[in-house]
Formats: C-alpha cells, sequence, structure tokens
C-alpha cells in the first residue's frame, strides 16, 4: 500500500490511473487509503475520495467494494460530519438508479431486436438467487441484521427510521417472515433460527402481536427446526402451540386437518425421550440408560424388576381363583433347580395347578423378556425374543417336570404384550373355563384382557419409578 503526505495526492494519482485506462489499480489505490487507519482524522477531500471510488465501483460493478468503503466511511465522519455520508450514500444511489435505468432501456431494446429467448445463458435465474444465499456471497444475509443492531445503537442519528411505529416494525417482521421461509425452503437451519431469534425480538418491541396466519408460519418453521436439530421436547411444545393456534384463529380448518395436527402433537410428546442414553444405570453400574427407559425396565438389579413379575403372577392366581381352577402359588416342590445360581438350589413354582393335564399338576413359570433384545445384532423380529425365552424356560425344567410326574407350562411374555404359543394355549384353555361358568359377554376376553392390563401396570410402575425428577 502506497503512503500519501496529503489525501489530495491519492486522489491526484487516482485520476491519473483512469486516463491511462487501468481502474482496476484506481480502484484497489483508493480501498487501501479508506480502510486504513492512518488517514481516519476527516477531512473534505475525505467526501471528493468517496465519491471517486463510488463512480469507480458502480462502473466496475463492484458492489462488495462499495459496501466495504460506506462502512468505513462511517467510521470515519460519524464523530464528525455525519451528513458526509448522507451525501455518498446519495450519489450512490443517484448512480446506481442511471445505471439500472440504462441497463433496463438497453436491454428493452435488445428484446424488441431478438424475438428468441437466450438459449445460451450462463446463469438462470434460480442458479443467481441460490448464489446469493450460498457461499461467499451467504455474508450478505447479515446486512438487514447489522443494520436493525446500528439502528438501535444510534440512537440519536438523524433520519434515523422511528422503531416504534407499527409501520416500520411491520415491514421489518414481512421481511424476517420471508427470511424464514426462504431458509427453511432451502435447508439453511442456522439461518433459519437466525431469523426466529429476530422474529422473538421484533415481536417484543410491539404491543400488538402479528397476525395469526404469520404466528402459524413462525411455529410450522419452528417444529422443522427443531424437529433437525433433535430438540425433542421443544418440538413437541412448538407442536402444541401450532395446535392451539390454529384451532383459536383458523376458522377454515375442518375437523380432518385438526385431528392431523392433534395427532402431530401426540406423536411429538411421545418423541420425547425421557433419559439420558449418555449416562450410566445408577443401580446396577454395568450398561448406560438407553433414552428410551428400555434398560429402566429390564435392569435386573432394580427394585421393581421382581415386583413386576409378581404382579403378573397374582393376577394369573386371581384369574384362576374366579375361574374355579385350584392352584397355589409360590408352591415348593422338590426338582425345580436354578442353574444360573452356580448352585443346586431349589425353588417353588410361580404358580401350581393342581390336576391340570391327565391328573398331573401343572408348573406355571413366568417369565418377562424385551422384545428388543439383541435386535441390534440379529435385526427387529416380532415375537422372536418371547418364542426364545419360552425355549430356554422348557430346556431348564420341562425334563425335571417330566421326570416328577408333573407337566411343565412357560407362560412367557414381552414388554410389547406378546405372548408365547405355550401361554396361548395355556390361557385359552383357562378363558374356556371362564366362559363357561359365566357367559355374559363381559367374560369372553376377561383373561388376556385381565393379564395384558397387568403386565402394563407393572411396567408403568417401574418405568414411572426411574423418571428424572425433573420430570415428575
Amino acid at each position: 500500500m502506497a503512503t500519501f503526505a496529503k489525501l489530495e495526492n491519492a486522489l491526484k494519482q487516482a485520476e491519473e490511473l483512469i486516463n491511462v485506462g487501468q481502474k482496476q489499480d484506481a480502484l484497489q489505490a483508493l480501498h487501501d487509503l479508506i480502510t486504513s487507519k492512518r488517514y481516519r482524522a476527516w477531512q473534505k477531500t475525505h467526501e471528493k475520495i468517496m465519491f471517486k471510488y463510488i463512480d469507480l465501483c458502480v462502473d466496475m460493478r463492484r458492489g462488495r467494494f462499495a459496501k466495504d468503503s460506506l462502512i468505513q466511511y462511517r467510521i470515519i465522519c460519524q464523530q464528525v460530519n455525519v451528513n458526509s455520508l448522507e451525501e455518498v450514500i446519495k450519489h450512490f444511489m443517484d448512480l446506481s438508479t442511471s445505471k439500472a435505468e440504462l441497463a433496463r432501456t438497453q436491454a428493452q431494446a435488445l428484446e424488441e431486436a431478438l424475438d428468441f429467448d437466450d438459449l445460451e445463458a450462463d446463469k438462470r435465474p434460480e442458479d443467481l438467487i441460490l448464489s446469493y444465499v450460498s457461499g461467499e456471497k451467504g455474508k450478505d444475509r447479515s446486512i438487514i441484521r447489522n443494520h436493525l443492531a446500528n439502528l438501535n445503537k444510534y440512537r440519536d442519528q438523524r433520519d434515523r427510521p422511528d422503531l416504534t411505529a407499527p409501520e416500520s416494525l411491520h415491514f421489518y417482521l414481512d421481511t424476517r417472515f420471508e427470511q424464514l421461509k426462504v431458509a427453511t425452503e432451502l435447508q439453511l437451519w442456522q439461518e433459519a433460527y437466525r431469523s426466529v431469534e429476530d422474529i422473538y425480538g421484533l415481536t417484543s418491541m410491539v404491543e400488538k402481536m402479528p397476525k395469526s396466519s404469520l404466528i402459524a408460519v413462525y411455529y410450522a418453521k419452528l417444529t422443522e427446526i427443531f424437529w433437525i436439530s433433535s430438540s425433542h421436547l421443544y418440538h413437541a411444545y412448538t407442536w402444541f402451540k401450532l395446535f392451539q393456534l390454529q384451532k383459536s384463529f383458523n376458522k377454515n380448518l375442518n375437523q380432518k386437518d385438526l385431528q392431523l395436527i392433534a395427532s402431530s402433537v401426540l406423536l411429538a410428546a411421545l418423541s420425547v425421550p425421557p433419559y439420558d442414553h449418555l449416562k450410566t444405570c445408577p443401580v446396577c453400574r454395568k450398561a448406560c440408560l438407553d433414552k428410551y427407559g428400555e434398560h429402566a425396565l429390564h435392569c435386573r438389579e432394580l427394585p421393581g424388576f421382581k415386583h413386576r413379575h409378581d404382579f403378573v403372577r397374582d393376577a394369573l392366581m386371581d384369574i384362576l381363583r374366579r375361574a374355579g381352577i385350584s392352584a397355589k402359588k409360590e408352591a415348593p416342590v422338590n426338582f425345580l433347580t436354578d442353574p444360573s445360581e452356580g448352585r443346586s438350589t431349589l425353588r417353588p413354582a410361580d404358580v401350581l395347578v393342581f390336576g391340570w393335564e391327565g391328573g398331573k399338576h401343572a408348573c406355571v413359570d413366568l417369565t418377562g423378556v424385551s422384545p428388543l433384545a439383541g435386535f441390534r445384532e440379529n435385526g427387529f423380529v416380532a415375537g422372536q425374543a418371547v418364542l426364545k425365552a419360552e425355549s430356554k424356560k422348557v430346556e431348564k425344567h420341562a425334563k425335571a417336570c417330566e421326570d416328577n410326574q408333573h407337566a411343565f407350562v412357560p407362560l412367557a411374555f414381552d414388554t410389547f404384550g406378546s405372548l408365547a404359543p405355550e401361554a396361548v394355549r395355556f390361557l385359552s384353555r383357562v378363558q374356556r373355563v371362564v366362559h363357561s361358568n359365566f357367559s355374559t359377554p363381559q367374560g369372553r376376553g376377561f383373561v388376556f384382557s385381565r393379564l395384558g392390563f397387568s403386565i402394563k401396570k407393572g411396567m408403568a410402575a417401574q418405568f414411572v419409578a426411574r423418571l428424572p425428577a425433573i420430570l415428575m
């Protein structure tokens, strides 16, 4: 960068370069002078230099250079002579307008001379628009935001727009809503969220809220932003606010559309994970909590794990009692062992049904499993987990029961409510006994509905007991 003893010398050098056809060098020389901190003390010559610089920018179509120079010139003159900045901007606008009018006139003349489309155009209008919201030119999206910030910062400036006027804020809000729509359509999520922040800040400055149609657009776009950012709780709340708004203000909304929005609210709420999957289980200290609470339902060291098993067993005993079937819970037998304990341990039958099969007593062994167990390795297959649990029970206890003249009934279920085939056969027979004793319609589905409800109730009690305190 060249240095000058006087600003007039820089202006003279630029004019000489222009006269010999070196406009780019002249533009760069003036740009270096304007952006240099050595020449920050405002003089009248600064204004002449800016006029010459603006002439070059408009002639060479260097909008970026013009923008930077205006920002720098504002720093130079705002404390001494802010009117000079106004004159420079007016000069810039006059030149730009005249150039635009000239270009339009030339375009109209060309259109009249040529009656066919330009099929070899370098860029389509869509490409030009997209280029201004991505890449290097994406920085220009902050111009309007910075303009509003500067208006709030320099409140004593002359000709400053009155932000308390409803018309001014209306124009600013309309601009932000358009930014939000375009940003979400182009999947520029960071820019969309900044537009949301701008809208929130502007609405806090007005006494009257914007139209309900604009607020509906605001919440609809927020649902997309929060879903992309995996903010499930905020996503669900935004859907709820949108539902309330549409129900209260949208008179053209039919019942089908309202049900669709209500379903979206429900699904969004169910998508909120109650657990932090990055934390270790505070009870067993072995596994990480999955975000949907599956571990909380199946951790064997949780106090409620045995309680759920006993709750379903007690429900089964009550069903058998109502059906008139003789049975006993936790009945001691001398042949059931539990090899998982590492030693031969006699254990009672969960339920012992007397004279169930050919005069033999039946040992009913209950077991509840997760249908998602092992699905990451083998893929999810409906009913696979409960079938595997049933086969393990049969392998463990069936032979011992047979050797001791007892029948063995594995009653395996999963947390989704699926029942293993042996459990279905056993309960179907119980259901027939209930139906023969109680011929009323209420007794036809009593067994399966009662046991299914017990399974879900035991799960709910265990699940709620492990919820974080902040959600209770």
